[in-house]
């Protein structure tokens, strides 16, 4: 699975397993303006975010790995035969 976060920093993300789901959370600070500067858009998001994705059965916890580079985060979710009712903090890479 990969989830785009542009602009985030590797301390600003929050990425753990929830009894059978993987959360993801994270917050982008508005970005403060600078006297002399005109803005007619700002495309970028600010504020927290979170995002629950519900794993298959049989889902290996520990086994979950997470690296994030360029703005993206890439997490890979082994299947094996543990039980699906845990709560582990993911680390990321």
């Amino acid at each position: 699975m990969q989830l785009e976060l542009p602009g985030l920093k590797l301390e600003q993300i929050d990425l753990r397993i929830d009894g059978g789901d993987l959360v993801v959370e994270g917050g982008r600070d508005r970005e403060n303006e600078r006297a002399g500067d005109r803005y007619h858009r700002i495309e970028r998001s600010h504020g927290r975010f979170a995002r629950r994705f519900r794993l298959p059965a049989g889902f290996d916890g520990p086994g979950v790995k997470a690296g994030y580079r360029d703005g993206v985060l890439e997490v890979v979710v082994p299947l094996s035969a543990t039980d699906a009712d845990l709560s582990v903090r993911v680390p990321i890479d």
